[in-house]
């Protein structure tokens, strides 16, 4: 250890070349992984260079090494910004997606007439309020109804008119019950 100081002491170019190496080093590895918190890392960019910017610019032999790290940091600024703005794209996608998916999930269970649950989404829900009503020891009801003479109100008025009977009907239903 003491030989190392002494190589040190004569020699400084070791120590300046090891903090150079290891601010690119950190500097990158903050730009690319922790882009998600852009202004954090930012500040953390600038905390990591400006020590070594700051003494490489007080020494005139080094004031290149400060030039280039000080345009190193620039081009991990505008990384940082573009990884930001990809991550936000990306997540924005992964939003729209499960919003997307939601909506495609809440079709298949909705007759698009009427607005109500479909045969689909009583197969999912039975089963359910079947077990739930076992587990409480109470009861469970279904409902199962019939619009008579419908088929004569399509033919002698329409399916326009038998649609907005419908739609009619499922206002009432909605309307009567609490729940859906």
């Amino acid at each position: 250890v003491s030989s190392y100081f002494a190589y040190v002491a004569r020699d400084a170019s070791l120590p300046i070349t090891i903090s150079v190496i290891m601010s690119i080093t950190l500097g990158t590895a903050l730009s690319q992984a922790f882009s998600l918190d852009a202004r954090q890392t930012a500040l953390t960019l600038v905390l990591l260079y400006a020590p070594s910017v700051t003494v490489f610019t007080y020494v005139p032999a080094l004031r290149s090494i400060a030039l280039t790290l000080g345009i190193y940091l620039l081009y991990l600024f505008s990384s940082l910004r573009r990884g930001a703005k990809e991550y936000d794209a990306q997540i924005e996608i992964e939003l729209a997606l499960l919003r997307s998916r939601a909506e495609i999930e809440r079709m298949t269970r909705i007759d698009p007439l009427t607005g109500l649950a479909n045969r689909r989404e009583y197969e999912s829900a039975y089963p359910k309020a079947w077990h739930q009503a076992a587990r409480s020891k109470g009861d469970i009801a279904l409902l199962v109804l019939d619009l008579d003479h419908f088929k004569a109100l399509n033919d002698n008025h329409g399916h326009l008119a038998g649609d907005a009977c419908l739609r009619h009907f499922a206002r009432l239903l909605e309307d009567s019950f609490r729940r859906e």
